[in-house]
């Protein structure tokens, strides 16, 4: 910031002829955009985190609210539309903003190991609760690491 007053000054006095001036004058402008779009960059960066958020803190809903294995069979189909239309806005949200974050919510790893208390939810809706767990597992990673998505 020192540096933008000191060119600001010389642009000001008369010590320097035009072509020194319009030089001067192209510095100052490229370092005030490269401070601006960093700016710009962080406060972007800091409202997509607010937005996942909020996507985040649904899903956690959705993950204590899933039926158990001795909860009424007509709770299931609630969550389970529930659960797609989190899915779903979730993905169209991360795709409005930023293709990779959408292909990396969407990225299933695996790992063959059943969660825990998998055993306790009820049957009918065991493939999508798993399905969630991993989708909020790549949604804290796109919001830890959400200066490389958007």
């Amino acid at each position: 910031m020192a540096s933008l007053i000191a060119i600001a000054k010389h642009l000001m006095s008369r010590e320097y002829g035009p072509l020194d001036r319009l030089l001067e004058f192209l510095v100052f402008a490229a370092i005030m955009y490269e401070i601006l779009a960093a700016a710009w960059h962080r406060r972007k960066v800091r409202v997509r985190q607010r937005q996942i958020r909020g996507f985040l803190s649904r899903g956690q809903g959705l993950q204590a609210a899933v039926p158990g294995w001795t909860a009424p069979e007509e709770k299931a189909p609630s969550w389970l539309v529930d659960f797609k239309n989190w899915d779903r806005e979730t993905h169209e949200f991360l795709e409005r903003n930023s293709a990779e974050a959408a292909i990396s919510f969407l990225h299933e790893a695996g790992s063959g190991v059943a969660p825990v208390g998998y055993s306790q939810v009820a049957s009918s809706v065991r493939n999508q609760y798993t399905q969630l767990l991993g989708r909020l597992d790549n949604l804290k990673a796109i919001m830890e690491k959400s200066e490389a998505y958007f």
